[in-house]
Formats: structure tokens, C-alpha cells, sequence
């Protein structure tokens, strides 16, 4: 990929709402290698990964919670990824 780009909506469900969105990539699928993060995102919305280039064929978006006081879903993710 030349550019990868995620956008992910969460909702909240009980407590307050705070992740933050980790890019990873793998040639494998296996092995994971931390890429980039982005800015977290408070209460339920939407928020964009950092756009970033990947060097691998296998491209995983992980949403972390950021406190220990919330129960947070994720209701869609949209990716856009360029290949040139």
C-alpha cells in the first residue's frame, strides 16, 4: 500500500468512552509490527488512524480502551487504502 487510512465509529456503552486507534502491519499475518496511532477518541463517534504508507501485504487497525471504567463498541470501520 502507498497510503492506508482507517475511519472508526465507536459507541459507548456504560462508563466513559476513550481508545485510542494502533495501526499494525505483517508480512505474515502472524507477526505483528506496530506502525502508527493516532489521537484517541472521547465519547462515542468517529475518529481517523494516522495515514500512513505500509511496507507489508497484511494491514490490522486495533482499538485499544484507554481507561479501566468503560465498555465501548465498535459499530463500523471504513478503510481506505491506496496502492499505486
Amino acid at each position: 500500500f502507498n497510503t492506508f487510512q482507517s475511519q472508526v465509529t465507536v459507541a459507548n456503552v456504560s462508563g466513559t468512552t476513550a481508545v485510542r486507534l494502533y495501526v499494525y502491519q505483517s508480512l505474515d499475518y502472524t507477526n505483528w509490527a506496530y506502525v502508527d496511532s493516532s489521537a484517541s477518541i472521547s465519547g462515542a463517534g468517529t475518529g481517523l488512524t494516522a495515514k500512513t504508507t505500509v511496507f507489508a501485504p497484511f494491514v490490522r487497525v486495533i482499538v485499544k480502551g484507554i481507561t479501566n471504567v468503560q465498555k465501548t463498541k465498535v459499530t463500523k470501520i471504513v478503510t481506505a487504502a491506496k496502492i499505486e
